[in-house]
């Protein structure tokens, strides 16, 4: 396994517990500053900016906290070249629902980090 696999494991792993715990501190270790998370809603894209996503991770009341079931795998890796990479990773994050989250991964000094979320909720499940 290379190294560069396992480094974005733990940058995964790492994303999962920032979302079931509600950690903020976790978002600036995982995100680059310029980082967007997109989604669609009635049609029209969501756009948030890393000041929004710590908002919005602050503001809620995480999974964690409330005793909730947690369940989050790796779906897939595909690391493009030494500098990039695009995840794709499955997450059941109750109360609010399942998601499917696709992560532009870019390692910038050695380290790798999210560039760009666009993910897909599904209450239903």
């Amino acid at each position: 396994m290379s190294s560069d696999y396992s480094e974005i494991v733990a940058l995964l792993n790492k994303y999962f517990d920032m979302l079931y715990k509600g950690d903020v501190e976790l978002i600036n270790q995982l995100f680059l500053p310029e980082a967007h998370v997109y989604n669609v809603v009635d049609d029209a894209v969501v756009s948030i900016n890393m000041d929004q996503f710590h908002e919005r991770i602050a503001s809620r009341e995480s999974p964690e906290s409330q005793n909730k079931d947690r369940n989050d795998r790796i779906l897939s890796i595909d690391i493009a070249g030494s500098t990039s990479a695009l995840a794709k990773v499955d997450l059941l994050i109750l109360p609010w629902g399942h998601y499917v989250d696709y992560l532009s991964l870019l390692k910038v000094g050695g380290n790798w980090f999210i560039a760009s979320k666009v993910f897909h909720m599904d209450a239903s499940k």
